[in-house]
């Protein structure tokens, strides 16, 4: 069935649908959240968003979609020259009659998208390494996409490698919300790296968090309008954008004040009923007749309850109007807060990641350091062996030597006792030489003496 032949099932429901659809044929924005309108609702809107030249954001949230609304809007979203935004969280586009089918197509179409920045599949039950491919394959082809929101999808720890290969060849992606996706811990650290780089290298402005879509209207382009033509102009709070100005609550088009609205109510209407019922009785008085008379004065007491009703009316009006005012202060205090935390939580996530690359490049040195400590360790080892070895070698020749003094010790005191006796021998030869020279020298004498005689 293509997108032309799109209908309810239901006449009744078609027809109210359908003409809700017509107003909406100007808007930027078509807000459908948890208005539960199945597979047969999401053809209607396909049909519609391929028809429109001025959508940006189409937000189906918790719709009942199925993979077979899936194929429907797949096929609207690559006719789409204007679409910016698509959300389609709290779905089921990977179940249904048409499988993991529905959500390949809306993959393949965002990939194709000339227009898609923002793609919201939160709490799909998308799971496994397929659909982490589907996904992937958006990276690669749509380089205008800058945020992501996959979370509560049970993807798992494989679908996150994956799933981390194509963020890592990616350059258009600024953030990518995983929270609850089952995904390891440094899986998810380096796909925060990636994001981070990302944002870098295009010098973006915007942080991680909720995508800005370019529907915003501020409060400062209300203030110009007004300026330009003089026109006074409300804001009815329709639809809700993400954003800074998310507290504003803007809707996707001006409404001047001048212009009723499609209440059955209002003031212009009761005043065109008075003036009718005064110009009625006017001409009826004229007549004077009794029957005109009563009714004339039935004209008047309905006149009294249109004044007493219109002014009960604009009285529930006022009131109204003070509570949606406060309301809407209540929900810019929530929203800047809002927009405050998720500014710092994206600069805390910088710091963290600036602290863990700090924290990886000092686990480097500290093993860099432990290694080259192991190493002086085993030099000592091998110094403390060696010493050792010497001491040994030491003690040993010391041994020796000691070994050795002793001996020469004992044969230096022998040596002496030898001396001394040699010495003491000599002296005695010495007096024996002395006594023999003596004697000597008198038988020279004697013979001398008997030679002369």
């Amino acid at each position: 069935m293509g997108l032309a032949s799109a209908q309810y099932t239901d006449g009744g429901s078609k027809g109210g649908f359908s003409t809700y659809l017509q107003a909406q044929e100007t808007s930027p924005s078509l807000v459908l959240a948890h208005a539960r309108i199945g597979d047969t609702g999401a053809q209607e809107v396909a049909h519609f968003l391929s028809k429109s030249a001025h959508l940006v954001r189409l937000d189906l949230t918790g719709c009942d979609i199925t993979s077979t609304g899936a194929l429907h809007l797949a096929e609207a979203l690559r006719i789409s020259v204007t679409l910016e935004s698509l959300v389609l969280r709290h779905n089921a586009i990977a179940s249904g009659p048409a499988g993991e089918a529905g959500l390949a197509a809306i993959c393949q179409a965002a990939r194709d998208s000339l227009c898609l920045r923002h793609l919201d599949l939160r709490n799909n039950e998308l799971s496994g390494i397929p659909a982490a491919g589907h996904i992937g394959s958006v990276l690669q082809g749509n380089q205008l996409l800058s945020h992501l929101e996959l979370s509560w999808n049970p993807l798992g720890p494989s679908a996150g490698q994956v799933l981390l290969e194509h963020i890592r060849a990616s350059s258009g992606l600024f953030d990518c919300q995983l929270t609850g996706c089952r995904m390891a811990e440094e899986t998810m650290r380096s796909i925060a790296e990636y994001l981070v780089r990302n944002r870098k290298a295009k010098k973006a402005d915007m942080m991680g968090g909720p995508y800005k879509g370019t529907w915003v209207v501020t409060s400062a382009d209300l203030r110009q309008a007004q300026s330009f033509d003089g026109k006074v102009r409300a804001i009815p709070p329709v639809l809700r954008s993400q954003g800074k100005e998310t507290t504003a609550n803007l809707t996707d088009r001006l409404i001047s004040e001048d212009v009723p609205g499609n209440s059955v109510v209002s003031q212009v209407i009761t005043d065109e009923y008075i003036k009718r019922l005064i110009e009625w009785r006017r001409v009826h008085l004229e007549r004077s007749s009794a029957r005109d008379t009563e009714a004339a004065a039935q004209v008047h007491e309905l006149l009294e309850y249109l004044t007493e009703g219109q002014r009960q009316t604009n009285e529930y009006f006022k009131t109204a109007e003070d509570s949606r005012h406060r309301a809407k202060l209540i929900e810019q205090g929530f929203s800047d807060r809002e927009q405050r935390y998720r500014a710092n939580l994206a600069q805390g996530k910088d710091h963290l990641l600036d602290y863990a690359k700090e924290y990886s490049q000092m686990q480097a040195t500290l093993r860099s350091m432990v290694d080259l400590l192991s190493l002086h360790r085993d030099d000592l080892e091998v110094a403390r062996d060696e010493f050792k070895r010497v001491q040994r070698h030491t003690e040993d020749d010391e041994d020796r030597n000691r070994g050795r003094i002793a001996l020469l010790s004992g044969e230096r005191k022998e040596l002496e006792r030898r001396l001394k006796e040699l010495e003491d021998k000599g002296a005695h030869l010495d007096a024996e030489t002395k006594m023999l020279r003596k004697r000597a020298e008198q038988v020279r004498e004697g013979v001398v003496n008997e030679l002369e005689t």
